[in-house]
């Protein structure tokens, strides 16, 4: 699920490892300035997006890449990829 203005965007997956017998999911709500984005939105379609695949919103946590310059997380993965859309 995305905003039409790429605001924000939601990603979900889903797998397993077999071998050890666990399965995991999750999801990320992702913006272009990791800033939250209104309420109105949270508790429109953003929430709407991650209850469809039994997430609740209670269970997401920030997490900020703010203090590594250019956004870049430490690998050369360069700036966050919405960026790079928008434009």
């Amino acid at each position: 699920a995305a905003a039409e203005d790429l605001s924000w965007v939601v990603f979900h997956y889903a797998g397993a490892a077999a071998a050890v017998g666990q399965q995991y999911l999750g999801g990320l709500l992702c913006t272009p300035d990791g800033k939250i984005p209104p309420a109105a939105e949270l508790d429109g379609p953003i929430k709407a997006a991650f209850a469809s695949v039994d997430i609740a919103m209670w269970e997401l946590f920030v997490c900020s890449n703010s203090d590594i310059p250019g956004g870049d997380v430490g690998d050369g993965s360069g700036a966050p990829p919405l960026d790079f859309f928008r434009r």
